[in-house]
């Protein structure tokens, strides 16, 4: 218990010294506050449309300005962090879980179980995530919900890769061997010896991958097949806005913003825990 707290300890402190990740952290923090107390931190209600205060710019009492519906845009701003980190979360849980299970049964069994995995991950990268992700939309519908799932499973098959092959390389190691001469099981051996030794990197890939969700689910909800009226969707407030982008560009800018933020602040924090991870990586 000690040694996992000292190593929890030397980790934490690593990624702190990297002024970058430490300052996304941040702001991660900060953003999650006000996506969980938005209606509280939320100064009008996203939804509520007043037609005396149509396409106001930002000022005193609208800071983010209105949109052409008199909605406040910082409220909607506000409400859209929920959503999009709900929808990155649990886009990216699926894919981990998913490439988790997926990866762990081709390198630890090999052959033709390899084989069935390996191949199939193949045929799904044969086709661009955001090409695979609108197929899959387009099968099940345009919805949120729906958008999750395919987000989620068009990265399944680059976690089921690096899985594999970390899997693959546990299994040749004499630990592995050492566990199967004491009469340990398969499910043990997998779950008490390999799977904790391949944890960093698989934490590293699920955290860039909520931010490759963020932006995927923005992506589909700009062309119509996310998030729909009037929810507060960033992706679909950068596409409505878009038709009054010459006298009211704060409607696509501030929306476009926060998703610029957002996704740079969690590829830094990716990066600072890839650093705290593997030691032979640290910034010095």
């Amino acid at each position: 218990m000690n040694t996992e707290r000292g190593s929890f300890r030397q980790i934490l402190g690593t990624l702190l010294r990297n002024r970058a990740a430490a300052a996304s952290s941040v702001f991660l923090a900060v953003l999650i506050v006000c996506a969980v107390l938005a209606p509280v931190v939320a100064p009008y209600d996203p939804l509520a449309i007043d037609a005396d205060k149509v396409l106001q710019p930002p000022g005193p009492e609208h800071w983010f300005g209105t949109d052409d519906t008199g909605r406040d845009v910082l409220s909607r701003v506000v409400w859209g962090a929920r959503i999009s980190l709900r929808v990155g979360l649990i886009s990216s849980g699926i894919s981990t879980i998913a490439g988790l299970i997926l990866g762990l049964l081709s390198g630890f069994y090999g052959g033709v179980v390899s084989f069935v995995i390996l191949r199939a991950m193949d045929l799904l990268l044969a086709f661009p995530g955001v090409l695979l992700a609108i197929v899959i939309v387009a099968i099940l519908g345009a919805s949120l919900e729906n958008v999750m799932i395919a987000v989620g499973i068009s990265a399944i098959p680059a976690f089921t890769r690096i899985v594999h092959g970390s899997a693959l390389a546990q299994n040749q190691l004499d630990f592995v061997d050492a566990a199967r001469l004491i009469g340990s099981s398969n499910g043990r051996i997998v779950l008490r010896h390999i799977l904790p030794n391949i944890l960093a990197p698989v934490i590293v890939l699920s955290t860039l991958q909520v931010a490759s969700a963020i932006f995927g689910a923005a992506s589909l909800s700009f062309i119509g097949l996310g998030a729909q009226p009037p929810t507060p969707e960033w992706g679909a407030m950068v596409s409505r806005g878009r038709y009054n982008l010459r006298e009211a560009m704060w409607l696509s800018t501030f929306p476009g913003l926060a998703i610029a933020l957002v996704v740079v602040a969690i590829n830094i924090l990716g990066d600072g825990l890839r650093d705290a991870l593997d030691p032979r990586m640290q910034v010095r």
